[in-house]
Parts: structure tokens; C-alpha cells; sequence
């Protein structure tokens, strides 16, 4: 529904221990959609307790990184975003309302509207893209928060937060060749 994550490199990054590969509010979040569109009702019973999990490990990991010096990653915005969906989808309004605001800032805050073309005057505040995937990543990543953002303004009638004329990110290419980790010469 959301193709912002690099299958492959997402699944890869789960054997890793989180501090190193993929965060633990990321986790609990992905198995929290998984277990809520699940045909199991055995696995469908965990769903509230991964989304409970997956707040309470995101609020714990930006009360330690947000004033950082270090720069952050993208998997925390992505988080965010999953946590947003999920509550939009049990409609959970008012945490999904305010999370999708703050996605909104966080995209801002990575300055990710003007990945492809950035200003030097702003702070970088996230590690530097390895690779086009990762770029990739972040760029499907801004543009689900966007999406997020409009369909909650679009719902309450209320101001969204990005400015169309800010956006210089380009869109999403196809997701075959994104999940294939091949980049288009188009």
C-alpha cells in the first residue's frame, strides 16, 4: 500500500541487532500492519499489541535522538508514517491527525521536499544516502508523508502542511525496478 521500503534491504537489515540495522519501532510497526490484515485471527490478536509497542519504542527513540548532534535515519520518519496509516486505517483520528503533522515536520526537518534539489543552506540533519536505492527510499518516503498530509487535510477541511511550491522532489520511479534495486536511465 505504502512502497516506501526496499524489500530486500529491509529484510536483510532485520538480522542485524536494531541499533545497528532496522529500528525497533520499525518492526513493531511493519508486524502490527502484518498481523492486521493477517487471514489468521491468531496473528490478527497481536496487532494492537505491536502498534502499542511500536509508539512506545518511537517516542523513547525521538526523546533520545531529535536534540542530537548526530544525524538521524529515515527509518525513523518511516516509522511514523506506518504508525499514521495504521491508525488512519483503525481509525484512530485524533493520534492519526496528530502523528501525520508530525511526519509532515519531520519530512521538512530532513529537508526531504528538495532531495533533487537541495539548498546549501539547509542543515543536513540525515546520514548520507548510500546508494539510489537509499535515495530512492527517501524520496518514496517524503512522498507517502505528503500523501499522508493531504488525505488528512483533505478528511478535516484543515490547512496541510507542505507548500506545493517547496517540492522539488522528483516522484517515485517504478516499484519493480526500485525492489529490483535497478535504476532507470529514463
Amino acid at each position: 500500500m505504502i512502497p516506501m521500503l526496499h524489500r530486500s534491504k529491509f529484510i536483510s537489515a532485520c538480522q542485524l541487532p536494531p541499533n545497528l540495522g532496522v529500528p525497533v519501532s520499525l518492526r513493531y510497526i511493519v508486524w502490527a500492519l502484518g498481523a492486521a490484515t493477517s487471514v489468521d485471527p491468531s496473528l490478527r490478536a497481536y496487532k494492537d499489541v505491536f502498534y502499542a509497542r511500536a509508539r512506545r519504542s518511537l517516542a523513547e527513540l525521538l526523546d533520545k535522538t531529535l536534540d542530537s548532534l548526530k544525524p538521524h535515519k529515515i527509518s525513523t520518519l518511516q516509522s511514523l508514517v506506518l504508525i499514521t496509516t495504521y491508525e488512519f486505517l483503525h481509525a484512530n483520528f485524533g493520534h492519526a491527525w496528530m502523528n501525520c503533522g508530525r511526519a509532515a515536520r519531520m519530512a521538512v526537518y530532513f529537508n526531504l521536499m528538495r532531495l533533487d534539489e537541495p539548498h546549501l543552506f539547509c542543515k543536513q540533519t540525515l546520514v548520507d544516502a548510500k546508494d539510489w536505492i537509499d535515495q530512492e527510499e527517501r524520496r518514496r518516503t517524503f512522498w507517502a508523508a505528503f500523501l499522508l498530509d493531504r488525505f488528512a487535510s483533505l478528511g478535516t477541511g484543515w490547512a496541510a502542511t507542505f507548500n506545493d511550491e517547496d517540492i522539488t522532489t522528483f516522484l517515485p520511479g517504478p516499484d519493480d525496478e526500485y525492489q529490483a534495486g535497478v535504476q532507470s536511465l529514463a
